[in-house]
């Protein structure tokens, strides 16, 4: 029988500068650029929710996590924990 390898590339994140604040990915930085065309507030990292930083806090209500579209399946179970009790928004590129 063949057995297949499965082969799970991953993207390495490169910390990226953006009007003053340093990323840890060039996504993260993207989003803030497209946040600020908005005009919309944002923090970034703005506080810890039992073991999971999110990404974004827009305008003091919404929280944003910013993931590869392949990179949810590691944070899910802490992600998850949050959507029960918080707004939250999952984006890929």
């Amino acid at each position: 029988m063949n057995k297949e390898k499965t082969h799970h590339s991953k993207i390495a994140a490169i910390p990226t500068k953006y009007n003053g604040i340093m990323f840890r990915s060039r996504l993260e930085a993207r989003w803030a650029c497209f946040y600020d065309f908005l005009g919309w507030t944002w923090v970034y990292e703005p506080f810890d929710l039992n073991g999971w930083t999110p990404d974004f806090l827009i305008n003091s209500e919404l929280l944003i996590e910013i993931k590869p579209i392949t990179g949810f399946e590691k944070d899910i179970d802490s992600v998850y924990k949050c959507l029960l009790t918080a707004r939250l928004c999952l984006v890929g590129h």
